[in-house]
Formats: C-alpha cells, structure tokens, sequence
C-alpha cells in the first residue's frame, strides 16, 4: 500500500502481516512501513500489546517512514495477527531478540536499529536491552516502569487494583482480541473480596499471569526477572525516557535515568541517558482536551524531540542534542521548559515543612498545619481506617485516564481539585500559611512519617497539593506505602499494634514554583481506592482476605516525632 503528501520527505510504502519467525515456531506479526525509495534505512522497532495497526501507532510509522526511517510494528506475542499465548511481559525480550536479529538481515534494513514504545512498549525495551541484541543501538521508553514490583503492578506492596483489572478485558486475559471494558459493573467488581478471585468476575476465568503477580506479594526472585534496573550493568545502549509529572511513573523514569548513568555496561551508554519530563497524564501530549482544568501552556513537539535523538543515533547527525544537557524538564507554576544537569538538581536546598496541630488535623475545617519550624509539644492526630468506606481515588498519579471507574466515569487524572476527599474525617489535611513569596520545589519528595496503628499491618496515603487563592487545591504529587515493608521489600515485617514506627514515603517527583499567595498542602490517609487494593487490617496478604478490620491511626508530630517533608526547594 503507497502512502503520500506533499509536506512529507517521502511517500510511504506499506507491507502487512508480515512474518517474523521464532526459533521455538512462533510467527510474529509485523506491519512494515517504509520510505517509498532506494534503501537500506535505520530502523525503529515496536512492539505492542494493543493491536499493532490502531490509529495511533500508524500515525507515528507513517511519521517517521516518511522521515526516511523503516518502521517495523509488531503485535507481541499472543496479541492480536501473532501467533503464540499472551502471558504479560514474559516473553518480550526472548522475542523482542529474535525479531530484532531478524531486522537486521532484511534488504532494505541498514543494521542500525532504536526500540520505541510508551507504557508497555516502553517496559519491553527494558527487559530487552540487557540482552544487547543485534544491531540495537538507542532505546527510547516513555511513561513506564523499570521495576515492576516498587514503580508497576504493585507500587511499594500496594497492588494497583484498577491497572491491573481494567488491563484484563483489553489484553483479554491472555487471548488474542480486545473485550469492551463498558459491558462491566466496575463499582461491585472493585469491592469483590477476595481480589485473588476478582479475574474471574471479569474473564469468567483466573488469568494465569495475574494470579501469577498474586502469587508473589514481597519482592523475590520472579519480580528480579521482570526488573531491567536489576540488569543495568548489561545494558550498553543510550536511552532517551520520556515522562509525565502525572503520570504513575515519573519516579520509575528518574531511577532508570540514574541508574543506568551510574551502573550502565559502557562509558558511552551512561554518559549518554537523557530524560525529558512534561506536565502530562499517561497519555502526554495526546491527553484529550479538557481532561483537567488546569491549562499550563508551552506545549512542545514531542514527534519532533524523537526524531532528533533517533537521528543523532540511527544517523550519526550532529544536530546538537548531545550536546544539550541530559535532563529537559516543564516547571509547572512558571510553565516553562528548561534543561538541567542531573537529577536532583546539584543545586537543590532540602528543606523539611513539618505537620504541626492541636491534635485535630481531621479534614480540611481541621487545625493542621505545615511550617517550617519544628515541633514542640504537639498532641497526636487521629483518625479510624474503615476498608469498607475507603478514601475515592480523585486525580492524581496513575495511568487510567480516560478508563472506566467505579460509577462507569472515565476515572480523573492529573492536578484535580482535592478539596472533596478532604472532607473526609479519615483524611487529615496540613496546609502552609500562603507563600510570601515564590517558592521552587523541583525534585524528589520524601516524607517521613512517624505513625502507629491497632492493626498489625495497614497502609499509609500521601498526597501534595498547591492551595491557589481560589481555594481549588491542585494535586502535585502522590505516594503510598504498605506498612509491612516499612524495612525491606523482600522481609515484610507485621507492625506491634500501638508501637510507633517512623515510615519513609516516597512521592512522585515533581518540579512547580508555588507562587506567591498560595499555600502548600499534604494529606495524609490510608486508602487511594481503586486505583489500590484496600489494606484488611488483618496481617494477612490483602488480596487473600474476605473479612476486614477497623485500624486506629495515630500521626505524630512532636519534638521527638517530627513527621515531616522533606522538600527540594530550588533557590529563585
């Protein structure tokens, strides 16, 4: 098939279905686009889960055909025109190998070859390049994790509930074909106990590779192997990862970034990582109109940011961008772009804003605070965890934007108003005086909290916003922890009811400037339902659990307990 237009370098020639065979039988099925003129050609590589010839993939294989690039785009194995069964991220980089040698032997292929691929395609790249296959010469990720059990499917032992079940109709459970999400009662699916058995409400049968996940609950040898940050020493190609602020993997992107500039195979490959984060969801800047309101402006041509870092690769054009410095960031607030150093910025104050109150933070008519003075003699706040009334998932951190919720809404994303969950008396709320002047918090946020609880194990919420004069609250920037691997992911630990444990929460990092007249707020909770499972309370693995308990939370914040946040705030 001959595709063309005027404005492009070439017209685009198209093969379909073609074969790529396996050594263990296996054909793949790949659709082939190509400039329309005499090769070989650099390739770009993708492989997906979700139907190789939908519109948005072919948008960007005819870009790039047409910019003098093979486009090879493959559907993975199990997955649509591909032979074989779909069991999650298993068999990609054994295939993604295979198919690659296979690349390189074509006519029109010239041996220089990148990966590209945003959510699953991304994670494919990582579980590939340790493998360093033939003619592999630049990565490039976006919006995924590099650790499946800290940054993926569980998020510090807390299962993303709503990714993984909402991923089943569209991967089918391991069959072939998509299935219509809007066909299910999501609301009652989500509060089915056990979660163990939750797939079969949804497929009529388990999914082996989700029952699978649930099999492993503390981080071992089967999460090891689906880790690339378990194997940077084996990967030697540059990497350009591409992520959002509201995204579910900001934090997943910078530790593959610094990783792999600390720990990558070759001079080369550390010295060349790059990473460039925008004000954007899951979908960056293909986010649909109107999915938030909040306009930050300043966009920026990512197809083109792409072309540049396969050109410099794939080419060996000298087009400046390795000369550039290797973070590009959008700080939200000055809605700017601006290229950094490293990460964290060398330059960055940590600076600790501690919770403060006369013992009744509850809800947002509650007396918390946050200063930068440290506490005195502070009483204690309070609040009761009940997992059947748990705190709504509103905005924030995931990548579920436009998916169905509870109700049978698309699910919100991104910088929504917080204000309705902070009603909540289970939700405590520490707001700052407003700002006298701008301030800049561009980095990684921790934060240290000192907590006990009736139950032997239970989860603590963290959520950041920016209090604007209006009173619309913007979510910043989210975190959760499963109490149990307060210590270490591999040796959970049940808590002593009533002991105090000083727990360390790791946000999604962030860069904004709060202006001035604006106040920083946190809220702290137990639950962020049903984007995670709730916690039962009991001790027991959450997802193995019919029955819950009531926990009494206690936050403390004192002289000898200062619960704080640890902010990176940037000189202005």
């Amino acid at each position: 098939m001959r595709i063309g237009s005027r404005d492009r370098q070439y017209e685009v020639w198209v093969e379909y279905d073609v074969k790529i065979p396996l050594t263990d039988g296996i054909n793949l099925s790949a659709d082939v686009y190509r400039p329309l003129t005499r090769g070989p050609f650099p390739a770009i590589y993708h492989s997906t889960a979700y139907d190789n010839s939908s519109e948005r993939f072919v948008q960007y294989a005819v870009y790039f055909a047409s910019r003098g690039y093979a486009w090879v785009q493959v559907d993975c194995r199990g997955r649509f025109d591909s032979e074989g069964d779909f069991m999650a991220f298993r068999y990609e980089a054994s295939d993604n190998t295979e198919a690659l040698a296979w690349l390189c032997e074509q006519p029109w292929c010239d041996g220089n070859v990148g990966m590209w691929g945003r959510s699953f395609a991304g994670i494919s790249q990582g579980l590939t390049a340790p493998r360093r296959p033939q003619g592999l010469k630049c990565l490039l990720p976006e919006v995924c994790w590099s650790n499946m059990w800290r940054d993926g499917q569980l998020i510090h032992g807390a299962l993303q509930l709503a990714l993984t079940m909402l991923w089943l109709p569209t991967t089918s459970g391991g069959l072939h074909s998509a299935m219509n999400r809007d066909l299910y009662d999501w609301s009652k699916i989500f509060r089915h106990l056990p979660v163990r058995t939750m797939d079969r409400l949804i497929l009529g049968r388990s999914s082996p590779f989700v029952q699978e996940w649930l099999d492993h609950p503390s981080y071992d040898d089967y999460w090891r192997g689906y880790s690339a940050d378990e194997r940077f020493e084996e990967i030697d190609v540059p990497s350009l990862n591409v992520g959002g602020w509201f995204d579910a993997y900001p934090l997943a992107a910078f530790n593959f970034f610094n990783g792999m500039r600390q720990r990558g195979r070759t001079a080369t490959a550390r010295q060349a990582q790059r990473i460039l984060m925008g004000p954007w969801t899951h979908g960056l800047v293909y986010d649909p109109p109107g999915l938030w309101p909040i306009d930050f402006g300043n966009e920026i041509d990512l197809k083109a940011q792409e072309l540049r870092w396969f050109d410099a690769w794939l080419r060996g054009e000298d087009n400046g961008l390795l000369d550039e410095p290797t973070v590009r960031i959008f700080v939200m607030g000055d809605n700017v772009w601006r290229f950094e150093r490293e990460w964290p910025l060398a330059r960055t104050e940590f600076s600790a804003l501690y919770l403060h109150s006369r013992g009744r933070a509850n809800s947002l008519l509650g007396d918390g605070s946050l200063s930068f003075q440290p506490p005195g003699d502070e009483p204690t706040d309070a609040y009761d965890y009940d997992p059947q009334f748990p705190v709504p998932t509103l905005g924030g951190n995931h990548s579920l934007a436009g998916w169905c919720g509870p109700a049978g809404d698309p699910v919100s994303v991104g910088p929504q108003d917080t204000r309705p969950v902070e009603r909540r008396d289970d939700v405590l709320v520490y707001s700052s005086e407003p700002l006298a002047e701008d301030v800049e918090v561009t980095g990684p946020l921790i934060l240290k909290l000192y907590v006990a609880s009736s139950a032997p194990d239970t989860d603590f919420t963290a959520r950041l916003a920016d209090a604007l004069p209006s009173g619309y609250a913007m979510h910043v920037s989210e975190g959760i922890l499963r109490a149990r691997f307060r210590d270490s992911w591999s040796e959970p630990k049940l808590m002593e009811r009533g002991t105090v444990y000083l727990l360390t929460l790791e946000l999604q990092p962030t860069a904004i400037v709060f202006k001035r007249g604006h106040r920083l707020r946190l809220d702290i909770s137990s639950s962020n339902f049903p984007r995670f499972d709730r916690n039962t309370n009991t001790g027991n693995v959450p997802w193995e659990d019919t029955r819950w308990e009531l926990a009494k939370q206690t936050i403390l914040h004192d002289r000898n307990h200062p619960s704080h946040l640890l902010l990176p705030i940037i000189p202005r």
